[in-house]
């Protein structure tokens, strides 16, 4: 993470908290609360727009 890049922890312990960040935001979009409300609602745009959200937390801009 930035505190990492920043030199204020060390590297390897920064991008290894970082990456626990994203595992748990991906858990929440796949399969936690947050998706699970996005599939019960039934609402096409939202569906669409939260897959839309999963891509993007995933593989990113590229």
């Amino acid at each position: 993470g930035y505190l990492g890049e920043a030199g204020y922890i060390n590297a390897t312990l920064g991008f290894i908290i970082g990456m626990a960040g994203w595992v748990y935001i991906l858990y929440e979009v796949f399969s936690g609360e947050a998706g699970k409300a996005a599939a019960k609602s039934g609402n096409k745009a939202l569906v669409t727009a939260f897959g839309a959200m999963r891509m993007i937390v995933t593989i990113g801009w590229a």
